[in-house]
């Protein structure tokens, strides 16, 4: 969060505080307006939020395992004040199974989350060595350089687009 911040038009209005990021209002922080980070490994470890407003921001989501993403999911569905929760899943898809996948892909999924897919533009493609650099060792049917570049979901093939070295 402090990377993003620090060139963010928000590093104005936000105050670190030990474990919180505070909101500030007229130059006070707003005790009920903050911001946690946290790792969770089980979901009793995610668990505990019942505030009236929430914004639930899981990096990586692709990585999560399926019983912390369902919890958030619960956490939005038992929501005693009925106010809505917000959920921002964020990640390259590295998988073809899991919580993240569907998602994405199956319809009935869909109808409750809003995917969003960015591509980067021809420009900024030619532009990233690194993606340049993918591109010229795997080509741009390898799993790698869909999954890593273009941000699309591997095609679940282990061998997929592996060229043959012989």
């Amino acid at each position: 969060m402090s990377k993003w911040l620090s060139f963010s038009p928000l590093k104005e209005i936000v105050e670190w505080g030990k474990e919180k990021i505070f909101i500030k209002e007229n130059g006070h922080i707003v005790p009920s307006w903050y911001a946690v980070a946290r790792t969770a490994k089980t979901k009793e470890n995610f668990s505990g939020y019942h505030e009236a407003y929430q914004m639930i921001i899981a990096d990586e989501s692709s990585g999560i395992i399926d019983e912390i993403l369902e919890t958030a999911e619960m956490t939005q569905k038992q929501n005693e004040h009925k106010i809505e929760i917000k959920t921002l899943l964020i990640s390259n898809p590295t998988k073809v199974t899991g919580y993240f996948f569907r998602t994405h892909t199956d319809p009935a999924w869909m109808k409750q989350w809003k995917p969003l897919h960015f591509l980067p533009t021809p420009e900024e493609l030619a532009e990233d060595a690194g993606a340049q650099s993918v591109k010229e060792l795997y080509g741009e049917d390898h799993d790698l350089y869909q999954v890593s570049v273009l941000g699309n979901f591997p095609s679940g093939n282990p061998m997929a687009g592996y060229r043959d070295w012989e």
